[in-house]
């Protein structure tokens, strides 16, 4: 080897050396997925970098946890190191040897994990094997852990949400309302499959915000705890008194915030039949800018229920027959400015009604800030009880189009902001109340609502962004929009665009008859070109 090929070896070699330190000490990454899912969001990187007390991960991942888990093991160690990278020194993480299988399962259980089932391919067979992937989060005298990290899906938010838990002297506080025949905040794990709930329940939402959220039960016959500064009510069956409605309101005039879900309706699928619920909340909810109407909302954007009917096949009979049911609003038109509902995709309500947009008119006059958050689709059905269609429909037609789904989008969900005159002012106070300490002149408040109740409860909250958008609600309203950002990266659900029926055929024939065009005009072209070239050569 020559001096100057030697010389230019050990300058490359140079080089690496030089790139490779720089690299210990510097790092950086280009994230081109959507979201930058790979990325920390910049309020993941503001909560380590605020920590004032030593954060240590411990994470459990055996070594034979089957291919279907290799990856998470790498995504886990590389979004680890990000979190230790912006934390000034006050995050650290260690990932257990597994080697010494008997000490690391130990040191698991004794963390919290739980061995689980997975499946290996070895020599052609299938094996299963019970392995550990969990962390453990240590700060001080204080533990959280993970028990299992099979779904590295949304991590960040769940990793985020964890270590400002551990580490804030006290939570915020999220009061659920109660009383009132709303659904219960059961948590899913403790129903029993064997006997499934006596009502509608919230258990996946609450152990949702219990992430972030210290959540507690509320009633409303008594003053609400002013350390509570944001109130989520779903679903209420019941009718409130004005008692309430005035402890509901001095809450709202101390500048406390109130996301709702709401339904107009009772609806019995197995009758079709939908019935008014009394509440006693119109004249107060108007009040406030929120006016839901007494109507239902069907779009052709719509879920698929199972419906059994009389035929002569028994397999149809036995099984069901997929339809179309309107009343089952798949939304896609979001406000992608709002925080609320930035990045979100779909969402399913059931039976929902629309919201009055001449109340959202007054509010604004009276210099309030409305914000629509979703609306149906274009192709809607405003129908006026007392008498509605709840039959699902085997296909929508153009005719049934033109005949019914003409009523234009309707707003289902909206925000409201403002400083609003208490509801009780110069009205008479309800009997017993101590009226020595009311406001008449409130403080700004903020108020979200869905006219839906369902949407939100364990049967639906799993459709689309329902949860997430739950979620956003009570986020915004406690003003804790930095984890809104993080939970927008991990949603996932993609619905198709509806086509135009013509569309879809053209689209249709283009498939079946495209390629086979491209083909023949390519023999075409090859064969003048041979023709061509067999000329030139005679």
């Amino acid at each position: 080897m020559t001096g100057k090929h030697k010389s230019s070896l050990l300058l490359v070699l140079g080089v690496i050396v030089a790139v490779n330190v720089a690299a210990q000490m510097y790092f950086g990454r280009v994230d081109l997925s959507e979201g930058k899912i790979f990325t920390l969001a910049d309020y993941s990187r503001q909560v380590v970098r605020e920590l004032e007390e030593k954060v240590l991960v411990k994470v459990y991942f055996s070594e034979d946890v089957g291919p279907q888990y290799n990856q998470n093991r790498t995504y886990i160690k590389d979004i680890l190191e990000d979190y230790r990278a912006y934390s000034n020194g006050n995050f650290n993480f260690e990932m257990v040897n597994p080697r010494d299988k008997e000490a690391f399962e130990q040191e698991a259980r004794q963390a919290g994990i739980q061995p689980v089932q997975a499946q290996a391919v070895e020599n052609d067979q299938i094996s299963v094997r019970l392995v550990y992937m969990g962390m453990s989060f240590l700060s001080g005298d204080k533990k959280e852990t993970l028990p299992f990290l099979g779904d590295v899906t949304g991590l960040e938010y769940t990793m985020t949400s964890t270590i400002r838990r551990l580490t804030s002297a006290e939570l915020m506080k999220v009061g659920v309302i109660q009383g009132h025949g709303e659904p219960s905040l059961a948590p899913p794990m403790q129903q029993n499959p064997m006997m499934p709930p006596a009502g509608p329940t919230i258990g996946t939402l609450a152990e949702m915000l219990r992430q972030t959220y210290q959540v507690e039960e509320v009633t409303l016959d008594a003053p609400i705890d002013p350390s509570i500064r944001t109130l989520l009510w779903v679903a209420p069956q019941e009718e409130v008194g004005e008692t309430e409605l005035y402890h509901l309101d001095q809450f709202l005039m101390a500048g406390g915030n109130l996301a709702l879900a709401l339904d107009r309706y009772s609806v019995d699928m197995a009758t079709r039949q939908a019935t008014p619920l009394a509440l006693g909340l119109d004249e107060f909810l108007a009040h406030y800018g929120i006016r839901i109407e007494d109507k239902l909302v069907a779009d052709r954007n719509c879920g698929i229920v199972t419906v059994r009917q009389q035929s002569n096949n028994p397999l149809a009979m036995l099984f069901g027959t997929q339809m179309r049911y309107p009343l089952f609003m798949e939304l896609r038109s979001f406000d992608d400015e709002h925080p609320v509902s930035r990045k979100l995709e779909s969402a399913l309500v059931a039976w929902a009604s629309p919201l009055d947009t001449a109340a959202f008119a007054e509010a604004r006059t009276a210099g309030a800030i409305v914000r629509p958050l979703v609306k149906s689709g274009e192709y809607t059905e405003v129908q006026v009880g007392p008498a509605f269609d709840m039959e699902p429909v085997q296909q929508i037609t153009p005719e049934l189009l033109d005949s019914r789904f003409n009523d234009g989008a309707q707003v289902i969900g909206a925000t409201v902001e403002g400083a609003f005159p208490s509801f009780f002012s110069g009205r008479e106070l309800p009997e017993g109340v101590d009226g020595s300490t009311r406001i008449d002149a409130g403080a700004a408040t903020q108020l979200a609502v869905v006219a839906d109740g369902e949407f939100v409860t364990d049967q639906y909250s799993q459709q689309g962004d329902n949860l997430s958008l739950a979620q956003n609600m009570v986020d915004w309203l406690s003003q804790d929009e930095g984890l809104i950002g993080i939970r927008s990266k991990a949603i996932t659900s993609r619905p198709l665009a509806e086509l135009e029926a013509g569309t879809r055929k053209m689209i249709k024939w283009l498939n079946i008859l495209g390629m086979p065009v491209v083909f023949v005009l390519f023999g075409v072209v090859r064969w003048m070109a041979r023709r061509r070239r067999a000329g030139l050569v005679s």
